[in-house]
């Protein structure tokens, strides 16, 4: 073999074995309860996941949410928050794809939720807020949801999530959020209680 086809062989190896050291790795069960009981540890289960990738992730994380037996006004909250907190740390392109991908995979039930989640967490691009009414098509819940995203939520969810995500924005993600599950990448972890989602405080009127 010429040396310089020996060369564009050892380049092409190597870029492959980059690859998949680099490559996307879905989190397991228990970071996901960890993420549920600290919210801050949602961006060290994104690392370089594409949008399709993320939408994957929070469908899982909505799944759960869903299971938990809490108030409904609590399980909007959560999903909310965590559909808008994803969507805020993507780029435009993948923000895009990602909102794209949870409308075709998120539960139906759940849609207009969704939606204000995604119009609060990227309600600052235009471009994106005509994805979302392309997406919502004629679909009135989806199109009030996105418009005004308190209805669906209603008020003191909505003021909550929107406080919540923007504190959270204005701290640089891997200062915060850098705190590793426990138990779940090397040997054989020790079983630990599954902790419940944090929710938020009672809301006046709420029982």
């Amino acid at each position: 073999m010429k040396p310089i086809n020996l060369l564009l062989a050892v380049t092409v190896v190597a870029l492959s074995l980059v690859q998949s050291v680099l490559a996307y790795e879905p989190p397991r069960d228990a970071q996901i309860s960890n993420t549920l009981a600290n919210p801050k540890l949602i961006t060290t289960l994104l690392d370089d996941a594409t949008g399709e990738e993320a939408a994957a992730l929070v469908k899982r994380i909505i799944d759960r949410i869903n299971a938990q037996a809490l108030p409904q006004d609590q399980k909007d909250y959560l999903i909310a928050y965590y559909t808008g907190r994803v969507v805020s740390l993507l780029n435009e392109t993948q923000a895009q794809k990602f909102a794209t991908e949870l409308f075709s995979i998120a539960p139906a039930a759940n849609l207009g939720t969704v939606f204000a989640g995604l119009a609060v967490g990227r309600g600052g691009s235009s471009d994106f807020m005509v994805l979302l009414r392309q997406l919502a098509g004629t679909n009135e819940t989806l199109l009030t949801a996105i418009a005004t995203p308190q209805i669906p939520l209603s008020s003191p969810v909505y003021n909550q999530l929107v406080s919540n995500i923007s504190n959270a924005q204005s701290i640089a993600p891997r200062e915060t959020d850098s705190t590793p599950p426990t138990g779940d990448r090397t040997g054989s972890p020790t079983p630990t209680p599954v902790p419940a989602p944090v929710v938020p405080e009672p809301y006046n009127g709420q029982g």
